[in-house]
């Protein structure tokens, strides 16, 4: 029994060390911008339709 509570207060003590102070600013995800979203989208789109062009190039194209 005396062991399991050592072992209880071990994984106490090392999750309030984990845990964030109550001071601690906690940051926000910056928002990308939508210009380098629609970037992102039209080059997977570009990349999606090239490759999809190669595999079916034999059978439907």
């Amino acid at each position: 029994m005396a062991r399991c509570d050592e072992d209880h207060a071990k994984i106490r003590s090392l999750l309030e060390r984990l845990r964030p102070a109550d001071n601690a600013e906690v940051l926000n995800a910056v928002p990308s911008l939508g210009e380098d979203a629609t970037l992102v989208d039209v080059t997977g789109l570009i990349i999606y339709f090239s490759v999809a062009h190669v595999v079916l190039r034999g059978t439907l194209l």
